[in-house]
């Protein structure tokens, strides 16, 4: 899928009321393990005045169509973990240069967590550099489950939008 690709699958699944700051391809572990193909984006309201973000997970159906999978807001207890997914033996160049393109990130919010593969390290920067400024926003407002914000969520969260939460 080319870059411009994850941005589409993102606006199909969008009211005209949201927009997509960031998407890039990565691999999700879902269920049992299984490594799966998906669009991570993230998709801002800013009715309320404000930014209010959360992270989609998207899956491809055919050549233009896609289904939401996985819906996680970002709140002020929103948090990410990264890690290289190869190990580095210091002393082989090719290892210290395979390190450097294969990261797992794991992202968590209100009790959800989602983990994804990102092999592209520029890809990988511009997710994080977007995921922390929302998290700032979060943080500055203090957005929190059951609070006020992020009401727009319910839409892409009903049984007809979304295969599944937090899978």
């Amino acid at each position: 899928m080319a870059p411009d690709d994850s941005q589409t699958m993102a606006r199909l699944l969008l009211r005209p009321s949201e927009t997509c700051n960031f998407s890039a391809q990565v691999v999700c572990t879902g269920p049992n393990g299984v490594q799966e193909n998906r669009v991570l984006a993230i998709i801002v309201n800013t009715q309320g005045g404000v930014e209010e973000s959360c992270v989609f997970i998207i899956k491809k159906q055919g050549q233009m169509a896609s289904t939401l999978q996985t819906v996680l807001p970002i709140y002020f207890d929103f948090r990410i973990s990264v890690a290289q997914t190869k190990a580095v033996d210091k002393e082989e160049k090719l290892s210290m240069q395979d390190s450097k393109i294969d990261f797992t990130l794991k992202l968590f919010c209100d009790q959800t967590e989602i983990t994804v593969h990102i092999d592209d390290l520029e890809i990988l920067q511009g997710l994080l550099g977007e995921l922390r400024r929302s998290h700032f926003i979060a943080q500055d407002v203090n957005f929190y489950a059951g609070g006020s914000s992020h009401r727009w969520v319910q839409y892409y969260t009903t049984a007809d939008n979304i295969k599944g939460k937090g899978k």
